[in-house]
């Protein structure tokens, strides 16, 4: 009774500070979204002026993976992965656990499928599954606000889709010619930025008050753990198959993931942002993930990738929810 009581007391006041904080981490994601988009031209500018950025000497278009708008995407998703893994250990009833490892699987499958490391035949089949299993446990928390922001990004993903396939296969309606621009040139790039910020807006949405509480009491390891995803994400990006990079561009880009992934180490052994328990579980998973795949990726066949990353993403859903402290104490009446 006393504990109902105090719970009524403290939740009461609460909801100002939920209101701000919310309020807060919208802003703070605007803010990034118009810095992105402020210096993506000087940016892709600057790459144009390298010729393994290119797609030839004479043209100096950027390579898509290249682009700062793709590489922001797979940051995007890098966070969303990493809101799931500190709200993971500190959620205490078992629906805030699966969506916990909801987001984790979410934002690493669709990292994969950024990376073009599965096909375009599975992918619709991997996501619909993924984000619908997300969006159930939220409607079923009454996550309202991350159950709509997600579910807009979501749509404008599909857009981006759509119109990707419209350009592809345009020569089906040249009866239509002239075509808008906006449907010759499609803006996949930039639906997808969208989609997946709000992807990792709806998760930020989900666990702020987690978020909130490990950025007040650990600014310093917060901004290394962004910087490292940073890094591990544009490593990522540069070794991108489809492109063939040179040797010596490929040893670049493969020393970057490696020094992102030891940077992300030393944050989360200097601030304890993963628990100790599943350190030993989580870090040869991700050597596997942001390592091994984006470089043997161009080498190997994509069937062979798929059972290799398959089983790892299965395996470590199964794993984070059987050893979960709900699943290995004795029941009690907590809330």
């Amino acid at each position: 009774m006393n504990i109902a009581a105090n719970n009524q007391q403290t939740n009461t006041p609460a909801t100002k500070p939920k209101g701000f904080t919310l309020t807060l981490i919208t802003i703070a994601f605007i803010t990034l979204s118009l810095l992105i988009f402020a210096i993506s031209t000087p940016f892709n500018t600057l790459l144009g002026r390298f010729d393994a950025f290119t797609y030839s000497i004479e043209h100096v278009i950027v390579k898509s993976e290249y682009t700062l708008g793709e590489q922001m995407s797979k940051v995007y998703l890098l966070f969303t992965l990493l809101i799931g893994l500190y709200a993971y250990p500190r959620s205490t009833s078992p629906n805030k656990v699966l969506l916990s490892i909801g987001y984790i699987a979410l934002g690493l499958v669709t990292y994969i499928a950024e990376s073009n490391m599965i096909t375009e035949l599975t992918q619709p089949i991997l996501g619909i599954g993924l984000i619908g299993l997300v969006m159930f446990l939220l409607f079923k928390h009454q996550q309202w606000l991350s159950f709509l922001t997600i579910g807009t990004g979501v749509f404008i993903l599909s857009l981006g889709s759509l119109t990707d396939l419209f350009h592809q296969y345009r020569h089906l309606f040249a009866r239509f010619e002239p075509l808008p621009d906006f449907f010759l040139n499609p803006p996949e790039e930039l639906f997808d930025l969208i989609g997946v910020t709000l992807i990792c807006m709806s998760a930020a949405y989900c666990f702020y008050s987690e978020i909130i509480d490990f950025v007040k009491t650990n600014l310093l390891g917060f901004l290394l753990l962004v910087l490292s995803i940073f890094i591990v994400s544009f490593g990522n990006g540069l070794l991108h198959y489809s492109y063939a990079p040179s040797n010596n561009f490929h040893l670049t880009a493969l020393a970057m993931s490696i020094v992102g992934f030891l940077l992300f180490a030393f944050a989360d052994y200097r601030f304890i942002f993963l628990n100790k328990e599943y350190q030993n579980f989580i870090y040869p998973s991700f050597a596997v993930f942001f390592i091994v795949l984006p470089s043997v990726f161009q080498q190997a066949r994509n069937s062979i990738v798929f059972l290799i990353w398959i089983p790892f993403v299965i395996t470590i859903a199964l794993t984070l929810w059987k050893y979960h402290p709900i699943n290995l104490r004795p029941n009690t009446n907590e809330a």
